[in-house]
């Protein structure tokens, strides 16, 4: 049975120090997927915008979101708007931080920072974004580091305005 040929082109290194995970997100709604890494030694993360052309990759300079340390992120469209917001745990606190995404849609900019931050009960470790109640809304599950405990966090959110409960 002959299965094919598999090929990669030659890789494209990216150098972010302190990578946890790495999300893939259109942010500025030119259809391109965008990189997010949370960089958990230097109280940083990036996200560095894809200006590939078919079959050649290429991405700007990294965008540090910066302010505490991040652990694992991932994305969702938390306010509805159509745009998708990262969410990002507070690997030194008791919290998880929520980026809107406040880009003018299809420009290729990558957006500014909006920032909301919702306390949780311990260090958050990883967190996943899904609508877990049925209601239309992601919503936020975080595993708390050190606890051996799971939290959700329900989407209160309506456009515009960014809320957990």
């Amino acid at each position: 049975m002959n299965l094919g040929n598999l090929a990669f082109v030659t890789r494209l290194n990216i150098a972010i120090p302190g990578g946890r995970n790495i999300v893939l997100a259109d942010l500025d709604g030119d259809k391109k997927p965008d990189l997010i890494v949370p960089d958990a030694v230097n109280n940083s993360s990036a996200i560095l915008k894809n200006n590939s052309t078919k079959g050649v990759f290429s991405f700007g300079n990294p965008l540090n979101l910066t302010g505490f340390t991040h652990s694992y992120m991932d994305y969702g469209d938390f306010d509805g708007d159509g745009k998708a917001d990262i969410v990002s745990g507070d690997l030194n606190g008791s919290q998880i931080a929520v980026y809107r995404n406040t880009s003018s849609g299809g420009t290729g900019s990558v957006w500014p920072q909006q920032l909301h931050f919702h306390p949780l009960q311990a260090t958050p470790a990883e967190v996943a974004v899904s609508d877990l109640d049925g209601d239309g809304k992601p919503d936020i599950a975080v595993v708390l580091g050190n606890y051996n405990l799971g939290s959700v966090q329900k989407n209160t959110s309506s456009t515009g305005n960014i809320s957990f409960v």
